[in-house]
């Protein structure tokens, strides 16, 4: 146990990867490992591990495609392995649901509609179209913040889109959906009359 907290720990010692918060969080787990603190290096480590994970979804979002929401109704097939932006889209309070014929527990379906809340991309799998999924921590964080009843409006980023196969019964062919992750969302201000779309530089990500 000890050698492989030794390993990781001299693996993020390289000072060009990291930001000073990284830097902190590892003395201060080296100070937790030299006076034997186990439990607490533990989880210094696991809050190591979880802001490199942000760190390399930051870096992967930059280099996403920026597409509209119409494109993905069309040719989703087109996006399959790419990350994507999509820049103003609606999600609803009560537009996050379990998907059906889905294997991922900890994934919600998301109802994602355009700013103008006339183009629907429902949260269930259909047959040669895009469905958009979210992490359940995710959907936490936006359930605190949409009101019962109401839509947000953000710019979004997914991991790379990815073909899915999937059964709607024991005797049913098999059937091809795209899956894109949401991993970050940047809250926009959207102004009806003017049909403007600010952002706001507000972030929420898991």
């Amino acid at each position: 146990m000890k050698k492989s907290i030794v390993l990781f720990l001299f693996f993020l010692t390289v000072p060009f990867l990291f930001a000073d918060e990284i830097t902190d969080l590892l003395d201060k787990a080296k100070m937790q490992y030299s006076n034997n603190e186990t439990e607490a290096l533990i989880k210094s480590i696991d809050t190591i591990k979880e802001k490199l994970k942000k760190k390399d979804s930051n870096y992967s979002s930059l280099d996403a495609q920026e597409v509209s929401l119409n494109r993905l109704k069309v040719t989703p097939e087109k996006y399959v392995n790419k990350p994507l932006k999509v820049r103003g889209v609606a999600i609803s309070s009560s537009g996050f649901d379990k998907l059906k014929y889905y294997n991922n527990d900890k994934e919600y379906g998301v109802v994602v509609t355009n700013i103008e809340q006339n183009e629907i991309f429902y949260n269930l799998l259909d047959e040669g179209k895009i469905v958009f999924v979210m992490d359940d921590s995710l959907v936490d964080i936006l359930l605190d913040e949409i009101p019962v009843g109401y839509s947000y409006y953000f710019n979004i980023w997914t991991e790379p889109v990815y073909k899915y196969s999937y059964y709607s019964s024991s005797y049913s062919p098999e059937r091809i959906c795209y899956i894109a992750k949401i991993i970050k969302l940047e809250a926009v201000e959207y102004n009806r009359y003017s049909g403007a779309v600010t952002d706001t530089g507000e972030f929420f990500e898991n």
